[in-house]
């Protein structure tokens, strides 16, 4: 019977820890992981992170639907000032 009490708890302490510590990476590559870390974003907010490359790669493809011209991601993100 205290078995039970005492998986509640540590199930509930590794609930906790889960929810506050470990990061969403769904749906992102190792660079957008690895940029996160860098910038030191909180695990609850890796969800809505916006990375430099994601931004650049989204700027890239207005610019060529108004341009008609393709550039690379380097080159708007160099233009940007960014890494």
């Amino acid at each position: 019977m205290v078995v039970r009490y005492i998986w509640f708890g540590s199930n509930m302490i590794l609930l906790a820890f889960t929810w506050y510590c470990i990061p969403e990476t769904r749906d992102r590559t190792l660079e957008e992981i690895h940029e996160m870390f860098e910038a030191n974003v909180p695990a609850r907010k890796f969800k809505s992170y916006v990375c430099t490359s994601t931004q650049a790669m989204a700027e890239l493809a207005i610019k060529e639907k108004e341009n008609g011209v393709a550039q690379t991601v380097e080159d708007v993100v160099a233009a940007r000032g960014g890494v």
